[in-house]
């Protein structure tokens, strides 16, 4: 993949991510590395301006803080057309190195990751939606695929803010992969708060841990 914007270039080097809704083409442009976010249907353009939406708050809320650390980096975000003449909007996300997601720790440790590691991860979890929810936002998504690790520093970034919605608003979506662990009040539309991205947040941890987050 190759796309020109202004004086940026991109041009894809390997083949994409795949998410639920979204690939993810890893590209260089401008001197670094980077993801350009797509939706396979132009039908979710409006996921990914959620998420342009979210992060440009979140760089405006928290730059300069150490917090700001814990979340991606939107380059930039634009219009594009695919072969059938769809427009489809394009995140520019700058590349995180060295991470893992808990997706990936959960697969290589099925039994249940060191408590004491599964503790940095969630404390970094928890001051990422503790910033955003001081800015009215919820993440919406709080799941293993979410929330990339960097052990070399001990680093937690929250990803993947597609679903992202301002304090008070029923979530738009749910992960299919992760229908399960939403709480009660997003089945029935109801208004979501904190206590949304926490419970989601407490249901990542208890697989990180090897436990089943609804069993006995």
């Amino acid at each position: 993949i190759c796309i020109a914007s202004g004086a940026r270039q991109y041009a894809g080097y390997a083949v994409p991510l795949a998410g639920e809704l979204c690939e993810l083409f890893p590209a260089e442009g401008g001197g670094e590395r980077v993801l350009l976010k797509t939706a396979r249907s132009a039908r979710d353009n409006d996921l990914l301006q959620a998420e342009a939406r979210a992060l440009r708050e979140i760089e405006r809320g928290l730059a300069g803080q150490r917090v700001r650390a814990h979340f991606p980096t939107l380059i930039e975000h634009l219009l594009v057309s695919d072969a059938a003449g769809a427009r489809r909007q394009m995140n520019v996300l700058r590349a995180e190195q060295g991470v893992v997601s808990l997706a990936e720790v959960i697969r290589a440790y099925p039994a249940g990751l060191d408590p004491a590691d599964a503790a940095w991860m969630f404390n970094r979890v928890l001051a990422a939606l503790g910033s955003a929810h001081s800015l009215g936002l919820l993440h919406g998504a709080v799941t293993p695929a979410h929330v990339l690790v960097r052990p070399a520093d001990h680093n937690g970034i929250l990803v993947g803010w597609c679903a992202s919605v301002p304090i008070g608003e029923p979530l738009r979506l749910r992960s299919p992969a992760y229908a399960a662990d939403y709480p009660p009040e997003v089945a029935a539309r109801q208004p979501a708060t904190p206590a949304t991205d926490i419970y989601l947040a407490a249901a990542c941890m208890a697989r990180l841990l090897g436990g089943d987050p609804f069993g006995p």
